[in-house]
């Protein structure tokens, strides 16, 4: 009678185990130790995978994220992180069947995504990622996912980098002499800019001197004044 009531304990919280996270990841980590201690699940190979829409990641710029694979899913468990893989970065656009986690603390809920229902998803399903608004280094993808109860599997990471900064634009090429040579630009009479150095130049070339004629005749008209 015991070793039935035992056998009988065992069988109600594989059940209980089995069906208690329909409407979302009973963890906020994807840790397989976690998931297989914890909350009774068998890790194995599934198929499924994760890919990103680019392989770089601009702010501002939604990342679309797919699960690829073959068959079906029950549950997922998405996050995005640092290099250090537990600061979770960047915000999910929460769709229809899915969630944020406010159960899940030191973060935005919406840096995590699960399901919110125990329905069929089909691989392919695809999701929405909102990097962070300042570049962040390197991003790593993490999650879980459940095929069918009681069976687990943990995605392989995939790594985004920040896009290259747009270069900057060029300066004029007389902006860029003037400011090098450390002089300010001078009007001329026509109009066109010059150096102090060249208009002192042209000013003292062209300068008018006194003829020996027009020397005499200043003088003798003041003496007859």
């Amino acid at each position: 009678m015991v070793k039935l009531l035992s056998a009988f304990a065992l069988v109600l919280a594989s059940a209980v185990s089995t069906f208690a996270y329909p409407t979302g990841a009973g963890t906020c980590d994807a840790d397989a130790t976690t998931i297989h201690m914890g909350m009774g699940f068998t890790q194995s190979p599934s198929g499924f995978s994760l890919s990103a829409s680019s392989g770089q990641y601009t702010p501002g710029s939604p990342i679309t994220i797919t699960v690829q694979g073959s068959g079906t899913f029950k549950g997922v468990l998405l996050y995005a992180t640092l290099d250090d893989g537990t600061t979770r970065v960047g915000t999910w656009q929460i769709g229809s069947g899915f969630r944020s986690m406010p159960e899940c603390t030191g973060s935005d809920p919406t840096a995590w995504l699960t399901h919110s229902t125990a329905d069929i998803k089909n691989a392919g399903t695809t999701f929405t990622w909102n990097p962070p608004a300042s570049v962040s280094g390197n991003i790593h993808f993490q999650g879980a996912i459940v095929p069918g109860m009681p069976n687990f599997d943990i995605f392989t990471s995939i790594v985004l980098t920040p896009a290259a900064a747009p270069a900057p634009a060029s300066a004029p090429a007389g902006a860029s002499s003037a400011a090098s040579s450390g002089v300010a630009p001078i009007a001329t009479s026509a109009g066109a800019p010059t150096s102090a150095a060249s208009a002192a130049l042209t000013t003292s070339a062209t300068l008018p001197t006194a003829s020996a004629n027009s020397s005499s005749v200043q003088v003798s008209s003041k003496i007859f004044l």
